[in-house]
């Protein structure tokens, strides 16, 4: 597998820019519509959310009446293909027909060209216990990158953080035949991965088993990774360089990668494709986000609402049945919350939590209800079906569809900003020099794995 000649690919219509113009781009963008990003679904009716979207994309979007079935379907299908890049009415507004163009054009090219070679390929029957097909995928390419560094600059030691299961540690082990410490905080993950790691070694031969695999539960920092990497370190004694990966890394755990990269003499090379952008960090002296000194000169934050929403994928939105369950549970939520406000039961939405998908919204109330610990005189199923049937009537529903939709459309956007923000971080560092390379590239399938830009860099 090659990496990538180009270090980072910027959108084409953005290509004559800098990364640090491109950021700022972005910015400006996210900043424009903040406002949709912040948007909680709680307090769709309570609020008046709808009033916010300018009126004539509410004029363009949502028509006053249905008169049949079939229309409403048609009308739903043309909603959701917002989500498809191939659909703009010439009649809109210009300002709507602009943000479908941004939002479409804006964010960064996420197409892999990566294959995996015959070498690379996981054996289902010995090294792919516990993983779904979309887990292989992803482990594949990650592994057979991580082994092509190794093999060409020499480093055969690898430290995977936060390795869970084991499932890319496995491989990178058994398949690939590095040296590989395995670290995860929780003890649970780590036994659970030597029972994992048991059976793929009865499922190999004595002579297909290679490198070696050591499983450690603990937390690793800057101040400590020297003493971790001596102490579990199996490997050469003479030769303490060490390539740094995670797969899917969760929240801070991606940034701290990054750091540890950037203060350990023995970490010659990071890797790292992240995830779970609401679990960043936004204070602190090394918050998660920002890291980059642009964002974090202006005290730029998200927040949760925001980075919730850029762990989303516009995508996965186009199936008709899956994305009208979806809205339906939205405004389910959206209609008993603002019934809890209106009764006097609470002075705002309380916490709800995730709701298992109900068919009925009486199915919901009474699930919900249960969960907020309301007495069974609180509020009557009568009255709270009546609550239901005025905002359905008013088409709060299918104003929920449109608004919603246009709002997880900013989900690229917004990772492409955190994504921008570490590689601007990561070229600045010192140790990396004017002519260090810092490659950001879309390593995964993104109908398969979302979450598919892998960084990598070296000293």
């Amino acid at each position: 597998m090659l990496l990538p000649h180009q270090e980072i690919q910027l959108p084409t219509e953005f290509a004559h820019q800098t990364p640090g113009d491109y950021l700022e781009t972005l910015y400006q963008f996210v900043e424009r519509y903040r406002w949709l990003a912040d948007l909680h679904v709680g307090d769709f009716i309570t609020m008046n959310l709808w009033d916010r979207l300018d009126p004539t994309w509410r004029q363009a979007l949502l028509p006053d009446s249905f008169d049949s079935e079939e229309d409403y379907q048609t009308w739903f299908a043309s909603i959701l293909s917002l989500t498809k890049n191939d659909h703009c009415n010439e009649s809109w507004p210009d300002s709507l027909k602009e943000y479908l163009r941004l939002v479409r054009t804006l964010p960064l090219p996420r197409v892999c060209t990566q294959t995996v070679d015959d070498q690379g390929k996981v054996d289902k029957h010995k090294l792919a216990g516990g993983m779904s097909d979309k887990k292989i995928h992803e482990v594949e390419l990650l592994a057979q990158l991580i082994k092509t560094i190794g093999d060409e600059h020499g480093v055969s030691q690898v430290l995977d953080l936060g390795s869970g299961q084991g499932y890319l540690s496995r491989i990178l082990a058994f398949k690939h035949g590095m040296r590989v410490l395995a670290v995860d905080m929780s003890e649970i993950q780590t036994k659970g991965a030597e029972r994992f790691d048991q059976r793929a070694l009865k499922a190999l031969s004595l002579d297909e088993q290679q490198g070696s695999l050591k499983h450690v539960t603990e937390m690793v920092t800057p101040d400590n990774v020297g003493d971790v990497l001596s102490k579990w370190g199996d490997g050469d004694k003479d030769d303490q360089r060490w390539i740094v990966c995670g797969l899917h890394t969760c929240g801070d755990l991606a940034t701290s990668i990054f750091r540890l990269f950037a203060t350990s003499d023995q970490i010659q090379w990071a890797v790292n494709v992240g995830c779970c952008y609401h679990f960043l960090s936004e204070q602190g002296e090394q918050p998660g986000f920002p890291m980059g000194d642009f964002l974090e000169a202006k005290g730029y934050q998200l927040g949760n609402s925001a980075r919730v929403l850029a762990c989303q994928s516009p995508s996965k939105w186009t199936d008709p049945v899956i994305g009208q369950q979806s809205f339906n549970q939205y405004f389910y939520r959206a209609v008993l919350l603002h019934t809890i406000v209106d009764k006097g039961l609470a002075e705002k939405a309380p916490p709800i939590g995730m709701v298992k998908r109900k068919k009925t919204y009486l199915q919901y109330f009474q699930t919900a209800m249960k969960r907020l610990d309301y007495g069974p005189d609180a509020l009557s199923e009568t009255e709270a079906e009546s609550y239901h049937q005025r905002y359905k009537e008013q088409q709060v529903d299918k104003q929920i569809i449109v608004l919603w939709t246009l709002r997880v459309l900013l989900a690229p956007v917004l990772e492409s900003l955190i994504l921008v923000d570490r590689w601007l971080y990561l070229k600045s560092l010192p140790v990396v020099g004017d002519d260090g390379a810092v490659r950001m590239w879309p390593l995964f399938d993104p109908m398969a794995s979302p979450r598919n830009m892998c960084i990598v860099v070296s000293k």
